[in-house]
């Protein structure tokens, strides 16, 4: 039995599914179902190979993000995969399966899942390890985007450092009660910050780097979208002045990278998406710079 076979048996099944009736319904034994659910190993490769033909690998989004399949009525103690877990539907801690996924959108608006993992916790990782396992994965199987997004959960700064190591940008959900320093030894919480302009303010997150900083609307409650965009050998800022480097405190005011690898707020997925265009951007490490 293929597994194309089992999955589609799966999204048409509306009611539960069971090893009896998908033997019913596809018609074969039921001990052939239950050799194949024993057997069947899937990986994160696997499902990148069989999308990977209708992808364009380069210069796309990569946006993170999981999700909790509820088991309410499951017992953690006797079932491997279920545990405790924040859900974002719900608002708190549920038990059940949590799902943490990888979704690439490309320069072409074609958007598919590429990684996966569910979450073990016989393994002691966390889900910032399972995400940096994960990306380390996609560049190593060829995939290459110009971007990542992720919601405030993913926004650490060791995962900011990991990203600006890829040399990729990023755009991600920031706290309110993160630490900002618009000017030399003055911080301050960036939810506090009075004056936020529509083109984005231009600080430095502390512990981190300078970054672009957008406060988006209309949503329950205010949330602020750093954005930061490593610079290419080569660009010039659009006031004239040569991007800062690494361990600069000097703040710029205004001062973006006139690039082409601004990312349209139409290319992002699902949750990530921005209410309006970014257009100003600020510089990260120069290609090259590091040792």
């Amino acid at each position: 039995m293929e597994s194309a076979q089992y999955i589609a048996y799966l999204l048409s099944e509306p009611r539960k599914v069971s090893c009896v009736k998908a033997s019913e319904v596809l018609e074969v034994s039921h001990d052939e179902i239950n050799r194949f659910l024993l057997s069947s190993h899937f990986t994160g490769k696997d499902l990148f190979e069989a999308v990977r033909q209708g992808l364009k690998l380069e210069g796309g989004v990569l946006s993170v993000d999981d999700s909790v399949l509820d088991k309410p009525f499951t017992d953690p103690a006797t079932t491997e995969l279920v545990g405790y877990f924040y859900s974002g539907r719900h608002h708190s801690t549920v038990k059940g399966i949590n799902l943490i996924t990888l979704f690439y959108t490309d320069a072409s608006g074609v958007g598919m899942p590429v990684n996966f993992r569910v979450y073990r916790h016989e393994e002691g990782k966390t889900k910032h390890a399972y995400f940096q396992e994960m990306v380390k994965e996609c560049w190593q199987w060829g995939l290459h985007p110009e971007w990542v997004s992720a919601d405030s959960w993913y926004a650490s700064i060791e995962n900011l450092k990991f990203l600006r190591d890829k040399e990729v940008g990023f755009l991600v959900g920031l706290e309110a009660n993160r630490i900002v320093s618009t000017t030399p030894c003055c911080y301050e919480q960036v939810g506090k910050v009075e004056h936020m302009p529509q083109e984005g303010l231009f600080t430095h997150l502390k512990g981190f780097d300078f970054v672009q900083v957008f406060r988006r609307s209309g949503h329950r409650r205010p949330c602020e979208a750093p954005r930061h965009v490593p610079a290419r050998t080569g660009c010039v800022p659009a006031n004239g002045k040569r991007a800062l480097q690494r361990g600069e405190s000097k703040a710029l005011a205004g001062g973006g990278v006139s690039s082409r690898s601004a990312m349209p707020s139409t290319s992002l997925s699902g949750r990530h998406r921005l209410s309006r265009t970014i257009c100003s951007v600020c510089c990260g490490p120069t290609r090259g710079s590091r040792g």
